[in-house]
């Protein structure tokens, strides 16, 4: 694995099941909980997809994906809120 590999340099359908795996996990909890993840429920969250992308055999640090994870967690909520209503 590439150490210096950024999520950006993933393949499209690689990155585009990534985010929809780390969507629907996030969707999973708010619906149990009515709330977004916290941070321990988010690292929860990160290691559970991980684990998938290990398993799809997807070479990504998990750094880059925690990153990436963060940064979409308010579009998350965004579209969870948008599929509730």
């Amino acid at each position: 694995m590439n150490p210096n590999k950024s999520f950006t340099d993933l393949k499209m359908k690689q990155r585009e099941k990534i985010s929809e795996w780390l969507y629907e996990e996030t969707n999973k909890y708010y619906k149990q909980y009515s709330r977004m993840p916290g941070k321990s429920q988010r690292e929860a969250i990160l290691f559970s997809v991980y684990d998938k992308i290990q398993s799809a055999e997807i070479l990504i640090p998990y750094q880059e994906v925690k990153k990436y994870y963060l940064s979409r967690l308010i579009h998350f909520e965004k579209r969870i809120i948008r599929s509730l209503g």
